[in-house]
């Protein structure tokens, strides 16, 4: 993660870290490069911050574990709502083709 946040100041742009469980409406664009862990509650918020306009950028392999540190069967977060090719992402303009 340091690696991210170091290229993201050399870019000029200010960053937070922040909780997964935080509040995103502020943020224009959220970057979760290790969000390897996603529950249900994560994954509808981060669906609501795409669909309202966020733009979400995700490393591979989000949610490939779950809160015991076992793989996910599937889709990231059993619901699929972080998959590519869902509504929130090709709303936010994320292309898989």
């Amino acid at each position: 993660m340091q690696k991210h946040y170091e290229s993201l100041r050399r870019l000029g742009l200010g960053v937070d870290v922040v909780s997964p469980q935080a509040v995103l409406s502020a943020y224009r664009v959220v970057v979760a490069p290790e969000l390897f862990v996603i529950d249900e509650a994560i994954a509808v918020a981060l669906a609501a911050y795409v669909e309202s306009g966020g733009t979400l950028v995700l490393a591979p392999r989000p949610g490939v574990k779950d809160r015991w540190n076992s793989r996910t069967v599937g889709t990231p977060c059993r619901s699929g709502r972080l998959r590519p090719g869902s509504t929130s992402w090709r709303d936010s303009g994320w292309s898989t083709t």
